[in-house]
This record gives structure tokens, sequence and C-alpha cells, in this order.
């Protein structure tokens, strides 16, 4: 699981504009990956009623493949809006100017490409020792308990 999220993590280093259906064809290949290991390792547990903790770590690596998609999309389309919006060179009117022409629109006026690539750059990988750190003192607290 580590060097498949790694292997997530590697593709916020990729040139976005020329590689992103490689981008995207990588990152949900690991999930998938993720996705077959979660469910192979859950039939082999014994059913319990509570969540055990090899299944909080598996479904946190599933997660985090499915935000770094969702970061990348959102890279794409912003991009994409950029260069849109630096190819149309004519005067704007007013309304075209100061209205936002629904949800989407606004949000992507309002986002960077650079702000988004620090997020999957810095506070991805942040967030992943962060877990891992915690998951792992956790789990060594946890042993130390007798029931």
């Amino acid at each position: 699981t580590i060097i498949l999220n790694l292997i997530n993590q590697l593709t916020n280093y990729i040139h976005h504009e020329e590689f992103f259906e490689a981008i995207v064809t990588v990152n949900l290949t690991c999930l998938m990956c993720l996705c077959s290991m979660y469910i192979s390792v859950s039939e082999s547990l014994p059913s319990t009623s509570y969540i055990k903790f090899i299944e909080i770590w598996l479904l946190f690596s599933l997660i985090y493949p499915l935000l770094v998609i969702i970061l990348h999309i959102l890279i794409h389309n912003v991009w994409k809006a950029e260069q849109e919006a630096n190819q149309v060179k004519h005067v704007k009117t007013y309304q075209q100017e100061y209205h936002c022409f629904g949800i989407g629109n606004c949000l992507l006026r309002k986002m960077k490409v650079s702000f988004l690539l620090f997020i999957g750059k810095l506070v991805y990988p942040a967030a992943v020792v962060i877990f891992g750190i915690v998951y792992f003192c956790w789990g060594l607290l946890m042993k130390n308990i007798d029931y």
C-alpha cells in the first residue's frame, strides 16, 4: 500500500498539461489495485461488528488516491480555464466581468494552479506522514493494553 500511494504521490510532480490522461490512468490503476487488496484482506479476516485496525489503514490507502485524482482533475480544469481566458483577448462586458454564470465558473476563477499544486506537493504528503505516525503510535499503544 505504501508503494502504491508513493506512485500516486509521484504523479503530482509530472507535467500535468501534457500528461493528464496518463496521470489519471496511473492513479486509477493504483486505486483499483488497492481496492482489490482491500477486498482480499477483508475476506481473509474474521467478521466482527467493529472496524479492525488494518481496515483503517486500507481505507486511508483507498481515500488517498481518490483525493489525488480529484486534485488532478481540479488542476486540469483550472489550467484549461486559464488557457481559454488567455486566448480570449476581446473586451469583456460588465456582465461577463463581474458576474459568475455558475458555481463552477466562480470556483475556477478563484483557484490557481499553483495553489492546487502546493496542496498536492506539500499538504497531501504532510497529511500522510501525520496519519502514519498517529496510526503506528496508536497501534503500539493498543498493543500494550491488556483486555
